[in-house]
């Protein structure tokens, strides 16, 4: 081999190396800047106490779970962790508490609440009129014998949770980016759940019309009914168990369709889904 070759070799090699020397120094770099960002700031958990009567909760906040749970006194308390930046106003106005997170932040902040605990309502009794939460990035999740003439929630990303509620004119549950699961839940009215990417799960629930709909999920029932059900997926399957029959009117675009016959008397039963199966059986 030429020499003017071999010189041509071992440079070429060389700067190889440094090549990939160089791209693990800035993949390092990068990675210890990035993870600068995603840090846990410190935290201090505050205690709102609420001493005055409320028929109505408004809630307000971008990031980190909210639990609704039973108070151990005659008063509210709302429990959250706030850092410099991130602080809550809680306050009662008009039959209503308020309860919003102050918007003081930057997308680094909201990185920086990796780890905090949960943000807790307790509640001193079990009746409200209406209940409203709205939730940027979390959970959400009800459980403990509440009744409420109606109940609204939203998340963008995150599941909602409700169990053992009862509502006399509405239930409506929104996640664009989870899931939406109820159990023991029952709606004077309307019942509407619908989720952009996730899956919705009911059981034991009713209402008397009754609207379940995903983008990009399943719909599983487990022993519910209502006087009209219409449910609807773009890609996932659809099974479950209803309490009586229905006249039903089922179509899957692509996907096996399982239904009872019609009976007349109990209500209707509409289910489509563009792409997955469609199995519903009536248990008592």
């Amino acid at each position: 081999m030429r020499t003017e070759k071999k010189v041509a070799i071992v440079v070429a090699a060389a700067l190889m190396v440094m090549g990939v020397g160089m791209m693990a120094v800035s993949s390092v770099a990068a990675r210890n800047n990035f993870m600068g960002l995603i840090r846990t700031d410190e935290y201090e958990v505050k205690t709102y106490d609420i001493t005055e009567d409320f028929d109505n909760i408004d809630i307000g906040v971008g990031v980190n779970d909210i639990i609704f749970q039973k108070s151990e006194d005659k008063n509210a308390h709302f429990t959250c962790a706030e850092t410099e930046k991130i602080k809550y106003s809680v306050e009662v106005k008009s039959n209503t508490l308020f309860i919003k997170e102050k918007n003081n932040k930057t997308l680094v902040d909201f990185m920086s609440l990796n780890n905090t605990p949960s943000n807790v309502l307790y509640l001193p009794k079990d009746a409200f009129k209406n209940v409203t939460g709205s939730l940027g990035s979390g959970d959400i999740t009800i459980d403990g014998s509440y009744s409420f003439d109606e109940l609204s929630l939203k998340v963008g990303s995150g599941d909602i949770y409700v169990s053992d509620v009862s509502c006399s004119k509405a239930v409506e549950a929104h996640a664009s980016s989870g899931s939406v699961n109820f159990t023991d839940v029952t709606s004077g009215g309307s019942f509407n759940a619908v989720t952009g990417s996730g899956r919705i799960e009911l059981s034991n629930c009713e209402g008397k019309d009754v609207k379940l709909k995903t983008g990009s999920g399943r719909i599983v029932l487990d022993k519910c009914d209502g006087d009209s059900l219409v449910m609807s997926t773009g890609s996932g399957d659809i099974r479950g168990t209803l309490r009586t029959g229905k006249v039903f009117e089922a179509k899957a675009g692509s996907g096996d369709v399982s239904v009872p016959a019609s009976t007349e008397g109990n209500g209707t039963c509409d289910v489509k889904t563009g792409s997955g199966d469609i199995d519903i059986t009536i248990e008592g």
